[in-house]
């Protein structure tokens, strides 16, 4: 498979972080970004739903136009809005906007957004990460550690080596006091055995175990 040329990578990371529009770059792993990143594949931003209009003018002006995303047909729940797809107009990779921090529901894979508080968070100081010489914008380190939990337990329904080596390098930031507080209106219950799990790196263990989890 075909990798977008990095230079064209750098230039559109380049061009989202020199235009003040507010975003956040949902995860970057293995190092995807700039020189990984397959035809076809998109960049995940987080960006505030107030600034759609604003963020469509823009993005046309550097060639992406929107285009029918793949989970048109998902069912968005309490205030979730409905992702929004837009390709590069010359090469075959695209910038997937999420407008809320959220993830699938184990009913009937619904998306449902996390706590209110993660919300805020998202948009407090950013963690910076230069990607081609460029110090693009992440999310803090206690929302992208919740992201990356609640991606491969609801979504993924798996730990991948790329998923694990990052939750695991954004371990060293983070306090038990704080993991717990971010974690809890999300696992409830749950919480502490996580907690366990993931600290004796018993990956493959988790998604099951959560499934199974009746003491609530």
């Amino acid at each position: 498979m075909n990798i977008i040329p990095e230079k064209d990578i750098v230039a559109t990371l380049s061009a989202l972080t020199d235009s003040n529009m507010p975003f956040r770059l949902l995860r970057n792993i293995n190092n995807e970004l700039p020189g990984h990143l397959k035809s076809g594949k998109d960049i995940d931003i987080l960006v505030r739903w107030n600034d759609i209009a604003r963020l469509e003018h823009f993005l046309k002006k550097i060639r992406f136009n929107r285009v029918p995303s793949p989970h048109r047909l998902d069912q968005f729940l309490y205030g979730v809005h409905p992702l929004r797809f837009y390709k590069h107009n010359l090469l075959n990779f695209y910038i997937d906007c999420h407008f809320e921090l959220a993830c699938r529901s184990l009913n009937q894979g619904e998306w449902i957004p996390l706590d209110r508080k993660i919300q805020t968070r998202a948009w407090e100081k950013p963690s910076l990460c230069n990607i081609g010489g460029v110090f693009v914008p992440m999310l803090p380190s206690i929302c992208e550690y919740l992201h990356l939990l609640t991606r491969c337990i609801f979504d993924k329904r798996n730990f991948d080596a790329g998923y694990i080596r990052r939750i695991e390098e954004l371990t060293n930031y983070l306090c038990v006091d704080e993991l717990l507080e971010a974690m809890q209106p999300v696992f409830f219950k749950f919480t502490s055995h996580l907690l366990e799990l993931l600290r004796d790196k018993r990956y493959g263990e988790i998604v099951l175990s959560h499934i199974r989890f009746t003491e609530y």
